[in-house]
């Protein structure tokens, strides 16, 4: 897991190095932006005596179904009382809970099953195991279990590493919307990893996954335009994109999106509003944006003046 953040952490600035080239090829899977878009060719307690008893809380539960079929709300989805356990964190519970339905095939109860064992919660590690509960879920088309199971797949974990599997399930979570995967798959392409390297479809990849509100993809997609990788260099769709992940809370975009703002490239100079960018990013913690805002506040440049805080 460790080795898997860090990854994931040098991959989200790869967009920012690497040199252009590499052709389009034909891939089947999520339909990709069009060339005119990118711009190229569990603790157990003793009953608390104050709860209600379990006879108040039936005709509690009456009464909120009585409520809901008043309202047209009768006949969803049953409540996924696995889920809702994992949620409040009593996970030996999820697990036994989610292990019945599984076994009833019930695909996303599989996926919950093999989280909780690729994790160790509620019940011991088993990373193998855990990718035999996701390969279930996969067959059946869960998307997060495509995108888990292609995961352990790309870094080798409880499976043996093999890149081409790993491409081949993140384009089937990508193509049901997992924006995660798609966004894997993109750094995939960059790098030629289990497909050859196309930076142009990379590009497309990362533009679907930003469509989906992926804030990694939208900065990785502004880097490709900064550096003209796979897309015609634009630095008006670079700033829109650092942007885009500005606003989502990327600390790295914000700083990125700031020094577009105050060089007046891509975007209208604007040094007070650049000096804010900075500001947001080294209060989250980003060490480039708090060298940045410091030589603002020593020059007065977009603030006024202030040698102490700087």
């Amino acid at each position: 897991p460790g080795a898997g953040r860090v990854r994931r952490a040098a991959a989200a600035g790869l967009a920012l190095l690497l040199a252009a080239g590499g052709q389009a090829s034909a891939q089947e899977g999520m339909p990709l932006a069009s060339p005119e878009e990118l711009g190229s060719p569990a603790e157990v307690t003793a009953p608390d005596a104050t709860l209600p008893s379990p006879v108040a809380n039936d005709k509690i539960d009456q009464r909120i179904e009585r409520g809901m079929e008043a309202a047209g709300e009768e006949g969803g989805p049953p409540p996924d009382y696995a889920y809702g356990a994992f949620q409040r964190g009593y996970f030996l519970s999820a697990f036994a809970l989610a292990l019945e339905q599984a076994k009833k095939g019930n695909a996303a109860s599989a996926t919950l099953v093999g989280e909780l064992l690729a994790r160790g919660l509620g019940v011991k590690q088993d990373l193998g195991e855990a990718a035999g509960w996701y390969q279930i879920a996969a067959d059946e088309g869960d998307r997060e279990a495509l995108y888990a199971l292609g995961r352990m797949y790309l870094e080798g974990v409880g499976v043996k590493q093999d890149l081409a599997k790993a491409a081949d399930l993140f384009t089937k979570a990508g193509g049901a919307g997992h924006a995660v995967a798609l966004r894997e798959l993109a750094y995939m392409l960059l790098q030629g990893q289990g497909r050859p390297r196309n930076p142009m479809l990379a590009a497309a990849y990362l533009r679907n996954a930003a469509r989906l509100g992926d804030s990694d993809a939208e900065f990785a997609l502004a880097g490709l335009y900064a550096e003209g990788v796979g897309v015609v260099k634009n630095e008006s769709e670079a700033a829109r994109w650092f942007a885009e992940a500005a606003r989502a809370g990327h600390s790295n975009a914000q700083v990125e999106y700031g020094i577009m703002l105050f060089n007046g490239r891509g975007v209208a100079k604007d040094e007070a509003v650049a000096a804010r960018w900075f500001r947001e990013a080294a209060s989250a913690g980003n060490p480039a944006a708090q060298i940045r805002l410091a030589r603002l506040l020593a020059d007065g440049r977009g603030v006024a003046a202030d040698p102490a805080e700087a």
